[in-house]
Order: structure tokens, then C-alpha cells, then sequence
């Protein structure tokens, strides 16, 4: 058994494969080729010698300038203005954002838990003085809807959609990324996912 087997196995926050349902569905989309979305641009994606030479040299010797010389200032919340009725944007960091507009909680892609990874012991983390994001969901007004933007873990979080599912009214997904949010427990009632430039309303 390799080690992805053993990842797959016993950790909840991993790739589900797709149900045949979902494979049929998505194989009548223009942009869903051979088991997976395409991009429709033709887009060149040859790196020259020159390039790639570049990105190993960076990625052996660049460590110096990957963590900042100093502690990131961190603004204190102002939790007052976000459960208010006033049009508001909060940042928490990387790919979290929460919106306050005509009164409703937009949540998008609420990554606040500690390492960007399926695994505690490996992945990217958080500074030593961010680290206890998860606390932040706490004091969250109720969430009209969650956005996810796509399912990289550093955009979906296991721990933040298990600490968010029972006090968010809807998820908004690609297509395909229902099949995580119903393993970690969100009723498939509460998703609506939607494929590359589909519109949808919600409570218009």
C-alpha cells in the first residue's frame, strides 16, 4: 500500500472519486473531456530549458525569501461592522473572504484551519502568530452561503467546513466538489454546484 493509499484510507478530507451519476452528467459538457475539465482557451504551456532550469535553482535556493523578515501585522476584526446591516469586506488571510452586502454573509473559500494539507505532519502552514483561525468561526454571524472557488486545500479546509456546516444556509461548488461536502456531512440540500461560467440566483 503506497502512501496516498494510506492518506486515502484513513483521512476523512481527500479526494472522493465521482459516483457514475456524476461521471454521465458531466461527460455531456463541452468543457469535460477524457475524466476531466479542460480549458477551452488553446493556452501554450511549454516552459523553455531556460525556464525550468530557473524554477529549480528558485526552488533550491530561494528559501530566504519564502517567510517575511518580520511579523505581519494583523488587523483586529471588527465584528461589530460585519454583523451589522452595513455593506462590508472582511480579509482573513490568503483565499477567505467575507462579504456583508444588502445585508446577507457571503463566506468565500473559508481556508482557516492550520496547514493547507490532507495530513497535520506535512503542507503548508500558517505563521506561528495565525494560526488559530478556526476560533474566528466561532464568532461568525450566521452564513448566508459559502463560496469554494475550486477544492486545492488551500481553498477547501476540511476542519473550517466541519466547524461551518451547521450554521451556513447554502454551498455554492464547482461541479464535483459536492462529493467532499456530503462525506464531511452538509446535506446534499444545502449545495448547489455549478460548472465554468453557469449564473445562478440566490434568495433575489
Amino acid at each position: 500500500m503506497c502512501l496516498f493509499d494510506i492518506i486515502h484510507k484513513y483521512t476523512p478530507n481527500v479526494w472522493r472519486e465521482l459516483s457514475k451519476e456524476q461521471k454521465e452528467i458531466y461527460g455531456s459538457y463541452d468543457n469535460y473531456i477524457d475524466g476531466k475539465f479542460v480549458n477551452q482557451v488553446p493556452t501554450i504551456m511549454n516552459m523553455s530549458p531556460a525556464n525550468i532550469f530557473s524554477m529549480i535553482k528558485d526552488s533550491i535556493s530561494g528559501s530566504k525569501d519564502r517567510n517575511p523578515a518580520d511579523q505581519i501585522p494583523v488587523a483586529e476584526i471588527d465584528w461589530n461592522k460585519i454583523k451589522g446591516e452595513e455593506d462590508s469586506l472582511t480579509w482573513f488571510g490568503h483565499s477567505a473572504f467575507l462579504l456583508s452586502i444588502d445585508n446577507k454573509k457571503l463566506l468565500v473559500d473559508p481556508m482557516l484551519g492550520s496547514i493547507a494539507s490532507p495530513v497535520s505532519f506535512v503542507g503548508s502552514k500558517r505563521y506561528k502568530y495565525s494560526q488559530n483561525m478556526l476560533d474566528v468561526i466561532d464568532q461568525m454571524p450566521p452564513i448566508d452561503a459559502v463560496f469554494i472557488t475550486h477544492d486545492h486545500y488551500d481553498h477547501l479546509d476540511y476542519p473550517s467546513i466541519l466547524k461551518l456546516k451547521n450554521k451556513v444556509g447554502h454551498f455554492f461548488v464547482p461541479l464535483g466538489v459536492s462529493a467532499h461536502l456530503i462525506r464531511w456531512g452538509v446535506t446534499k440540500e444545502k449545495i448547489t454546484e455549478l460548472n465554468w461560467w453557469n449564473e445562478t440566483q440566490f434568495q433575489a
